[in-house]
Order: structure tokens, then C-alpha cells, then sequence
């Protein structure tokens, strides 16, 4: 089964680089290192989870009633949404993140984060893959956290996460693009624009814009 802590291949870019990176992993079973490492996924991840909920109507709820915990930006959404659906909203969860040493310093080369929640949805919250050998001006840059080029290695990632929903059972792929030049990339494997009002108005900022795709 692949592991939603191994979505990016790491060996791929070793073989690039010419050195192996060094790996932090998260699992499921570490949620107290989640809450406390990776506080700003988990709220991510329950703002996109919330955001489904209230499109689907599987559950009565009154959109406002988390405003707070949207206000605050705060993670413990999460767990006010286990209390709105009366289930873990994390069925698994995989987080990665790869560095190597560069310039005497220590860079990324790969970030990802995924969950499968409670709805049978494989979310994905954040993929990055970053070449320190290729910096990018800034008008070759696809999205403000861009800065360098990546692997070329989108499509292996994107076949594993489909490899990963299948396996779980999952019936859709979700994930937000950040910016609009990245829905265009994104729609070439398949994903869409949800079709709602959210959705609209995301477009029109050209950020935060939510896409899926069918498994």
C-alpha cells in the first residue's frame, strides 16, 4: 500500500541531486506531534473538510457556527468538526518533509501532506518539490512560495496519490491551489474547479481556488 507519507519519490530525487535527503515522517499515530509540528496543516486541512461539509449538506449545520476557529486560524477546528459528525476526521494522515544541506545551509527539496477523512476523501494539503540548484526569477514563478525550479517529478506524485485513493477506497481527490496559474496545472491531472459559489469567488481572487477529482 502506499503510505501518505511517501507520495513524493525521494529516490528519484536523490538520483538528481546525488546525495539522499534526509526524511521527517508523520503518521497517524503521532497526533501530538501533529498538533504541535504541524498545527497549520491540521487547521488547513479541517478548513477544506469544513468547507465540503457545508457544500455537500450531508450534515445540518449553520455555515457560521466555526467562525471562530476560522478567525483564529485555530486547529482546534478539527476537533469541533469530530464533534459535528460524530467521527475521527482524520482516518490517516501522512506528512513528509525532506532536506538537504546547500550553500551551508539547510533547504527543502520536498514537502507533502495528506489525509484521508472521514468521507472517504483523500485530501491533499500541501505537495512542494524544490531544486536548490535552479533558483527562479521572479517572473518564472508559478505562486509566491515558489523560488526555485522543481524535479519533474508532479506526475510520478500525482500517480501515487491516486495509487494511495484508490487503495483507501476513496471516491475523490481534493486539493487547494494557492493561485490560478496552479489550477492549470493541476487540471491537467485531472482536477476541476468545484462548481459553487465558494469556488466563484475564489477564482475571482486567484487564490485559495478548491479542485477535485473523481478516483
Amino acid at each position: 500500500m502506499v503510505e501518505l507519507s511517501d507520495l513524493v519519490p525521494l529516490d528519484r530525487i536523490e538520483a538528481a541531486l546525488g546525495e539522499p535527503p534526509k526524511a521527517q515522517r508523520l503518521k497517524t499515530t503521532e497526533r501530538d506531534q501533529i498538533l504541535r509540528k504541524n498545527a497549520d496543516d491540521l487547521y488547513g486541512i479541517a478548513a477544506s473538510a469544513w468547507h465540503r461539509l457545508v457544500m455537500a449538506g450531508r450534515f445540518k449545520v449553520n455555515p457560521m457556527q466555526m467562525r471562530d476557529y476560522f478567525e483564529r486560524e485555530d486547529p482546534g477546528l478539527a476537533r469541533a468538526m469530530e464533534k459535528v459528525i460524530g467521527q475521527p476526521l482524520l482516518k490517516e494522515f501522512g506528512f513528509l518533509r525532506a532536506t538537504v544541506q546547500h550553500a551551508g545551509k539547510t533547504f527543502v527539496v520536498a514537502t507533502s501532506c495528506a489525509a484521508h477523512l472521514y468521507s472517504d476523501e483523500l485530501h491533499m494539503y500541501d505537495i512542494a518539490m524544490a531544486d536548490p540548484r535552479h533558483p527562479l526569477p521572479r517572473e518564472a514563478r508559478r505562486s509566491d512560495t515558489q523560488h526555485h525550479r522543481g524535479f519533474g517529478l508532479l506526475p510520478e506524485v500525482m500517480h501515487n496519490v491516486f495509487a494511495a485513493a484508490r487503495e483507501r477506497n476513496c471516491s475523490v481527490v481534493t486539493l487547494t491551489a494557492a493561485s490560478r496559474p496552479l489550477v492549470e496545472i493541476f487540471s491537467r491531472h485531472g482536477f476541476v474547479v468545484e462548481q459553487n459559489d465558494f469556488a466563484k469567488k475564489a477564482m475571482g481572487f486567484g487564490m485559495g481556488i478548491p479542485m477535485e477529482a473523481t478516483v
